[in-house]
């Protein structure tokens, strides 16, 4: 006995490490139903059971580790040290497979901890080295220069074209400096953001040189809100403006032949635009420029929206068919399921190719380079890269004989994104378009996994012609109105989270019009781009056009019946963050009908429920700031004694529309919400404003603005709050002071004034509130500055 154990540590030892490492049935053991399946060639699954069922759902946990390893790095008050990180990463992978080449000595729940472990350090790992890489110069003052450098994108805008700026060189008047020199608090950027520009015929690649005026990328307006400078740094943008006078063109720059490639694809698809536009205002006859349709057909098929008139775009939007607009999965899907279905009828046409070759992954890979082109032709945006992979994952599994659309292959495709790009986690079109994906996965499967469509075609192959008709079309329509209320509520929590808005007759609009959509307008405008090489595009793409006329009559339509109801509210905080989880985990619980040794269908209804109410509950009671303060200027918004949110400023602007949609007001109600008299009194040396909490349960308390150095004598005895872009001096005794430094410091604030309702009355330092009270602030800008900060 004692020789076989010797023996056996030998063959063991023989084996050696790092064949254990890579001897891939090791991990098949977190998997005990996969592992059966690896060792045991026979064994199969149910007939209503998907076979990686289980598999996908353990699957999935591991790419929801990654995420919130991303996150929780965003969310750290500084920035971790990149060396530190990554050795945590590697001894806790090296211990979590320790863990999993000795499953003898751990239990199977350790084991599958260590691995989401594994993924929660690999994000946050992922995340760090992306910041680490992507760091660029950034300016750190508002300055003028002259400007030399190389057009590497442009877009159209109302004020002329925006332009990204490869920097060669900066001039003022008396020096010259290159890319990456010190200047003032910050360095020069290799590329900044340039807008207002007038010319015409510039392209990328063009070498030009123009005055403007830069200044550092701005921070979020409210506290939490968007965030310029976060997606300025990952952009590797270190400086935006705007640009004075003509621009000198000097040529084309030499580059890569990659880079070459990137500018002859956007510059095909700005020429593609061109003809579409030319050839349906030449057919439809019509010489004032444009219509609607035209620019949405631009939009639909090759992603550019800088045409869309303003008041169409709103009207998709409160009718809840932007997402339309976007190129995304429905449009990936019908784009390369057209070409599948092509490809597969053209080759069933001869003979002796289908019976020697599969056409059907003959077709999905022929497929696979249509949607190929199909992501370089409309822009690849985010929404689009997503549903390029989802659509490759579907063919590669016709290719190789596995499901495609499953949890697994929405977690491959979320992981690619965010291995490349972790910062997009962020980015609301990301959490949208997973969010809705997830929980369309989740629902269709727990409707393919019953026996629900084995019944349905049973009666229908029994029931007569007719019968069978308008059952097919009355479920049809149920499953998209499912469809739209299941992405609807996935994707509105999200929208209303980062926008303020939902769309209360969404599912009106999306019932109503999207069968033309699916059915009419993107097939119409894929036949129209088959057909152009052949000069045959104009007769679909007329069609598309008229039918696209339908489309927006039925959206206005929508939107006349929601009246008066503008669907804007107050945002969520946690709360929302509440309802995300909640639906996430009734989603991938109750697909789980087959697992009765732990939650249980109902139990995860229930418990899915309860926590539901929970994030409803605090989401009610979210309550918006009681005083705003602009970064820098004398924007000021603040309660009235009614609890009112009022704004000093005379004229919208962004900012202020950021802080109405904050309150769940239409920006364009701003002329009912500017401050009168009773509120305010402005003088040549700045003004002063009465201040309240909520519903007037606090103050008034006043908040001076100086404009003068002079004007600080008397508004630092007697104002409660104190904000200007000057200086304020040392023996200032207000209770709260913004001057310039501290502006600059926290950047845009947001106060909650807590206390006791109470009047002004004589004081020691003149007139004071006759109560207690407090105020609560919170800042834009973090006290340790994350890099992406470290510019202000």
């Amino acid at each position: 006995m004692a020789q076989d154990d010797v023996s056996d540590k030998n063959s063991r030892h023989a084996v050696g490490p790092v064949r254990r490492v890579l001897d891939y049935s090791a991990y098949l053991r977190l998997f005990p139903d996969l592992a059966k399946r690896h060792s045991d060639p026979t064994v199969r699954s149910a007939p209503n059971e998907d076979p990686y069922d289980r598999n996908d759902e353990s699957f999935l946990w591991v790419g929801f580790a990654f995420a919130t390893g991303i996150f929780a790095y965003f969310q750290l008050p500084e920035e971790p040290n990149l060396w530190w990180v990554a050795a945590l990463m590697v001894s806790g992978s090296l211990y979590g497979l320790r863990a999993h080449l000795r499953p003898s000595f751990t239990s199977l729940l350790f084991r599958r901890m260590s691995l989401l472990m594994m993924a929660l350090w690999a994000g946050v790992f992922a995340a760090t080295l992306r910041t680490a890489l992507v760091e660029a110069p950034r300016l750190g003052e508002a300055r003028w220069f002259t400007i030399t450098g190389t057009v590497q994108d442009f877009e159209k805008s109302e004020t002329g074209l925006r332009i990204v700026l490869a920097a060669e060189r900066y001039e003022t008047r008396s020096n010259a400096y290159i890319p990456g020199t010190s200047y003032g608090a910050g360095s020069l950027p290799m590329r900044v953001r340039l807008s207002r520009v007038q010319e015409e015929e510039i392209q990328a690649g063009d070498r030009v040189r123009t005055r403007a005026r830069l200044f550092p990328p701005a921070g979020p307006v409210v506290p939490g809100g968007y965030d310029f400078s976060f997606w300025a740094y990952f952009d590797q943008i270190g400086a935006s403006g705007f640009v004075v006078g003509a621009v000198e063109h000097l040529g084309q720059v030499e580059a890569s032949q990659t880079q070459k490639l990137i500018w002859r694809i956007d510059q095909s698809r700005i020429d593609l635009a061109a003809r579409l536009r030319l050839l349906l205002s030449t057919g439809s006859q019509q010489d004032e420029g444009p219509k609607a349709e035209t620019e949405l057909i631009v939009a639909l098929l090759l992603g550019d929206r800088t045409g869309l008139p303003d008041e169409d775009v709103e009207t998709l939007r409160v009718a809840g068919l932007a997402h339309t607009l976007a190129i995304s999965g429905l449009h990936m899907g019908l784009f390369a399921g057209g070409a599948y279905t092509l490809f597969l009828a053209v080759l069933a046409l001869f003979e002796r190719i289908s019976l020697r070759y599969p056409l059907h992954k003959v077709a999905a890979m022929a497929a696979l380079v249509a949607a190929t082109f199909y992501l370089l032709l409309s822009g690849a945006s985010i929404a689009t890269q997503r549903a390029y992979l989802m659509i490759a994952l579907v063919f590669l599994g016709i290719v190789f004989g596995r499901r495609g659309l499953t949890y697994r292959s929405v977690v491959l495709a979320g992981l690619l994104l965010l291995l490349l790009s972790p910062e997009q986690l962020l980015h609301p079109g990301f959490q949208m378009s997973f969010a809705a994906v997830l929980c369309l996965i989740a629902f269709y499967t727990r409707y393919e996994g019953g026996g629900f469509q084995k019944g349905l075609r049973q009666w229908q192959a029994s029931a007569g012609l007719w019968s069978s008709i308008l059952t097919t079309v009355a479920l049809w329509a149920l499953g998209l109105m499912l469809t739209s209320l299941i992405a609807g509520w996935a994707t509105g929590l999200i929208g209303a989270y980062h926008f303020a808005r939902i769309a209360p007759l969404g599912l009106v609009g999306n019932i109503l019009a999207m069968p033309l959509f699916v059915f009419l307008i993107m097939p119409l405008g894929i036949l129209g781009l088959m057909m152009m090489p052949f000069g045959l595009a104009l007769y679909p793409l007329l069609l598309m056009q008229t039918v696209l006329g339908w489309f927006l009559e039925i959206a206005r339509f929508v939107v006349s019946l929601q009246g008066d109801i503008d669907g804007y509210l107050v945002p969520p905080s946690t709360g929302g963050v509440f309802l995300l989880l909640c639906g996430f985990f009734l989603c991938i619980k109750v697909t789980r009908h087959s697992d009765k040794r732990f939650w249980g269908p109902a139990m995860a209804l229930l418990l899915g429920s309860a926590l539901m109410l929970v994030g409803a509950g605090l989401w009610m009671n979210v309550v918006p700031p009681d005083v705003r303060i602009a970064d820098k200027g004398s924007l000021i918004g603040a309660r009235d004694q009614l609890g009112r949110f009022h704004l000093s400023r005379a004229r919208s602007s962004f900012v202020s529309d950021i802080w109405l949609r904050g309150e769940g007001v239409d920006p364009s109600t701003y002329d009912d919400r500017k401050m009168d008299l009773s509120q305010r009194s402005c003088d040549a040396m700045g003004c002063v404003y009465e201040v309240f909490g909520a519903k007037g349960a606090a103050g008034p308390l006043l908040l001076a603005v100086p404009t003068k150095l002079q004007s600080f004598a008397r508004d630092c005895i007697f104002a409660d709050l104190v904000v200007s872009d000057l200086p304020a001096p040392q023996d200032c005794r207000a209770r709260y002071i913004f001057d310039r430094d501290r502006r600059h410091e926290l950047g845009a604030l947001a106060l909650w004034i807590e206390g006791a309702p109470g009047a002004l009355s004589e004081g020691a330092n003149g007139l004071e509130p006759d109560h207690e009270y407090n105020v609560r602030i919170e800042a834009a800008l973090p006290k340790l500055r994350r890099p992406w900060h470290s510019s202000r």
